[in-house]
């Protein structure tokens, strides 16, 4: 029994550590970021980092979708929940961490407020 304890003990001690140390130093994406328009696009459409790995989708009209994400040096992660299926859709940061790029779907996000 007391294997079992201690077992269960150091797995949740290590989803605790995976999870602040995937979210530690990740300051830099909180708050908004802009789609870059192109043309044919109507609206505005942002989205909104939060502390606690959450992402919000917003347009003009509101906030519509919120997501997980999950970042590292150079890519971000953004996982979501459509229709009861798991996607994930996987950004490039750019150097100066004011630019996220997904080349699949050729979608650009700039920095523009915390």
């Amino acid at each position: 029994m007391k294997k079992v304890i201690v077992i269960l003990v150091l797995l949740v001690g290590g989803l605790v550590a995976y999870h602040y140390a995937t979210q530690a130093g990740q300051e830099w994406l909180h708050g908004r970021w802009e789609y870059q328009q192109v043309a044919g696009d109507e609206g505005e459409d942002f989205m909104v980092f939060h502390p606690g790995g959450v992402v919000d989708f917003e347009n003009n009209l509101g906030k519509y979708f919120s997501c997980k994400y999950f970042g590292r040096e150079s890519t971000l992660s953004i996982e979501c929940s459509v229709r009861g299926e798991r996607r994930e859709v996987v950004y490039d940061v750019s150097e100066d961490r004011q630019r996220l790029e997904n080349r699949e779907q050729t979608s650009v996000y700039n920095k523009v407020g915390s």
